[in-house]
């Protein structure tokens, strides 16, 4: 089974998320302060992570529109399927301007339809 690098970071991400979630506070301490195992102190570091984030969020979530990696993520399965079915590797010069044009009407079409 294949799976594409948006899924394999979205795995790597929920997999972080849930230990985070499963952490002992006393281990979490002890990694936080340099000691425990590195699996303990990959974890807390997890959750530092989480928490910084989720302070640069909108009203204090955590918001994708906000993010250039969630929007890379979130679009980059659509480039690996075109490429797929138009059987390239790579886009083109002509593909690239398209899709900053589409790109471009869909920010302008949010802002109408949100914006102040």
């Amino acid at each position: 089974m294949k799976i594409t690098k948006r899924q394999l970071r979205q795995i790597i991400r929920e997999e972080r998320a849930r230990l985070a979630e499963q952490a002992d506070p006393h281990t979490m301490g002890r990694a936080a302060a340099g000691g425990a195992s590195p699996a303990d102190q990959g974890i807390a570091a997890a959750r530092a992570e989480a928490r910084a984030r989720k302070a640069q969020g909108f009203h204090g979530g955590d918001f994708g529109i906000h993010d250039a990696t969630y929007l890379f993520d979130f679009l980059s399965d659509e480039v690996e399927n075109y490429l797929a079915a138009a059987g390239e590797a790579t886009l083109s010069g002509a593909d690239l301007r398209q899709m900053r044009s589409a790109l471009t009407a869909a920010a302008d079409r949010i802002e109408a339809e949100f914006g102040e």
